[in-house]
């Protein structure tokens, strides 16, 4: 619970006033009646993080809701994104919704951050002309592919590694 504190209370009862913002938040009223809160840095960097994620995935659905394909300008920060297609910005787009609420009910967004590094590094990949064809390619035969055995040394060669 917001407990409400007077301005004079800052310099009366600092570590009361301290106390519960680090705890939570601490309301400050002041004589001219403004209203001031007092909080962890780190409560307000989330909330600043999920105001802009949530603009930000509101911002490239309305892209994909639209018929015009957006510039690099108007992509902004979300540039990174252009070189997937509109399905993968879909999943995108539900997988940092669900990962973005989970953050902020758990007040950790170290989760959040891996996802959209894990993305930003697939896109690349797919930046990439030739890993792009490799990645994206429809003729990879999986049954061509074979379990790789783990190497082992020539005989008379000393590896320093145990064998199981």
């Amino acid at each position: 619970m917001t407990e409400i504190f007077q301005s004079s209370d800052l310099s009366r009862r600092p570590k009361s006033v301290l106390e519960k913002a680090a705890g939570g938040e601490a309301l400050i009223r002041g004589k001219d009646g403004a209203s001031l809160v007092m909080t962890s840095e780190s409560k307000v960097r989330n909330l600043e993080k999920y105001r802009d994620w949530s603009i930000r995935l509101m911002q490239l659905r309305s892209f994909l809701d639209s018929e015009n394909t957006p510039g690099v300008p108007q992509w902004g920060e979300l540039a990174w994104l252009r070189v997937f297609d509109e399905d993968d910005l879909r999943t995108f787009i539900s997988e940092a919704e669900s990962q973005l609420l989970m953050s902020d009910a758990l007040g950790d967004y170290s989760e959040f951050d891996e996802l959209v590094d894990e993305w930003k590094v697939t896109a690349g990949q797919l930046e990439d002309p030739l890993r792009r064809h490799i990645l994206l390619s429809r003729g990879i035969d999986e049954d061509a592919f074979i379990e790789a055995r783990r190497p082992t040394a020539e005989r008379g060669e000393e590896t320093g590694v145990a064998h199981d």
